[in-house]
């Protein structure tokens, strides 16, 4: 009777509890954090691991890290294999690129701005998780996104006082920029999922590289599918079907590089074309084109003046163009290289050296014709060893000189006047580590016996100078002969 009596009231001790008014859960708490000029937010429990003039890094006791930074791109937004999903966004009305990347034991998403401050530097926002769950760590990115604002002064990095609770601020909405029947014409080749960009406020990286050809005049631009890709509409002096590679194929190759890889479209006024561009694989580029027989002549959208006919539409399209040093790839010797993105070019007054300034004069990249008789630089020398760069012979090591680091590769292969090639990357006041993405993508695309295109002279000649690119440094304590 007595065990009776006590399920009984267990029994109704666990109805009582079923009909009980829910205890309602606890809303997040947010905590407001100043970046110079970004406002953003993160829950309030959140402590800060790392802030520094241009990062905050805060983190919880599960593990998961927010990264807010003022970021110098030194490797591709897209094109690695982590990535699961990506896609084009507003945050806090600037268009930036999304993407989430799965690893066996963590998950990240991130976000980064398109628009660059006058050094250079996007916002970028990631998040990490551990675990394989990404849906809760993209629901937690994507509110943290939608409380991102911008304006005011630059101030001191670190948390600002807001009140617990306080609703997000909804992000402004970029004004849309309606279509014209040009633009019309073309979006009906794209699903119609269109949006056109005004250029004078857009701040995409391909507009450089389409900027610094003056064959290559840009109309207008729209984004597509989902604002994903970028549609392009030009005016080229040069047939696109045309032998003309030397000039199109260095182009394509400069967009993807400053889209992260990403695929894009240019629409040829003069030949009415869509050309559909991708990665095809690492090196690899897929060129499609897409007739568009009815394109319709329109006025232009950012300044009013209409697309000039084509009374001659074989003017300077009839041969293949003569590139000059601002194109895509540079010449010492035989070796060819790509400038980095927005890095200033230096070419040595005796031709013996051209080297890269990166915008904040911090780094910089030399490739050096290096004459036989002179000896390697060895002062400081460390972490020496033997490897195979651009499937060549090299040694490769560091050096330690007052404030700065450098980190040497000297390739065995030598011309027949006994000259080499050497590549170095100098880091002054900074980790060199920092510099390693952007080395690694330099010497991926070095190719150290390449011919110049035909009517391209190179940078400099076959035989080295008696010029030394490291005139002023002190090498006398200790060198090393080949």
């Amino acid at each position: 009777m007595k065990a009776f009596l006590t399920n009984i009231v267990a029994g109704l001790a666990a109805l009582g509890a079923l009909l009980a008014p829910a205890t309602p859960a606890r809303a997040q708490t947010w905590t407001s954090h100043r970046l110079a000029e970004v406002t953003f937010e993160a829950p309030a429990d959140w402590r800060a691991t790392s802030t520094r003039d241009r990062a905050i890094i805060l983190a919880d006791s599960a593990g998961r890290e927010l990264r807010v930074e003022w970021w110098v791109q030194d490797e591709p937004i897209l094109g690695y294999n982590d990535i699961v999903s990506h896609k084009r966004i507003t945050v806090g009305g600037k268009r930036a690129t999304w993407k989430h990347s799965s690893f066996p034991n963590r998950q990240t998403v991130a976000a980064v701005l398109d628009e660059k401050r006058k050094d250079g530097r996007q916002l970028l926002i990631s998040l990490e998780t551990p675990g394989r769950d990404a849906s809760a760590a993209i629901r937690l990115f994507d509110d943290i996104l939608a409380r991102v604002r911008f304006g005011g002064a630059a101030g001191q990095s670190g948390a600002v006082t807001t009140p617990q609770g306080a609703a997000a601020v909804a992000p402004r909405q970029r004004k849309r920029t309606p279509l014209s029947p040009q633009m019309q014409a073309v979006a009906a080749h794209f699903g119609q999922d269109c949006e056109a960009v005004a250029l004078a406020s857009w701040s995409h990286p391909a507009l450089a590289a389409i900027g610094k050809r003056k064959e290559a005049r840009l109309e207008w631009a729209m984004l597509c599918r989902n604002q994903s890709h970028p549609v392009f509409a030009m005016t080229f002096d040069y047939d696109p079907q045309g032998r003309t590679n030397d000039f199109f194929m260095p182009l394509y190759n400069d967009v993807l590089k400053a889209g992260g890889g990403a695929a894009f479209s240019f629409v040829s006024f003069r030949d009415k074309l869509i050309i559909d561009v991708a990665l095809a694989g690492k090196d690899q580029i897929d060129v499609n084109f897409r007739d568009i027989p009815q394109l319709p002549r329109a006025e232009n959208p950012e300044g009013g003046k209409t697309t000039p006919p084509d009374a001659n539409p074989t003017q300077k399209r009839s041969g293949p163009p003569v590139r000059d040093q601002s194109d895509v790839r540079l010449f010492l010797g035989r070796a060819s290289f790509s400038a980095p993105a927005e890095w200033e070019v230096r070419a040595d007054p005796d031709q013996a050296a051209i080297g890269f300034i990166r915008p904040d004069n911090r780094a910089e990249i030399m490739v050096i014709l290096w004459p036989e008789a002179r000896p390697m630089p060895s002062e400081g020398v460390r972490q020496l060893e033997h490897v195979v760069v651009a499937d060549t012979p090299a040694v490769r090591y560091r050096q330690r000189i007052a404030n700065s680091e450098i980190e040497h590769i000297f390739f065995e292969d030598s011309y027949p006047d006994g000259s080499r090639i050497s590549v170095s990357y100098r880091a002054s006041g900074e980790p060199i580590e920092d510099g390693t993405p952007i080395l690694e993508l330099f010497l991926a695309d070095l190719i150290l016996n390449d011919s110049p295109p035909g009517g391209w002279s190179p940078v400099g000649p076959l035989q080295a100078r008696s010029r030394d690119p490291y005139e002023g440094l002190d090498m006398n304590a200790f060198e090393k002969t080949r």
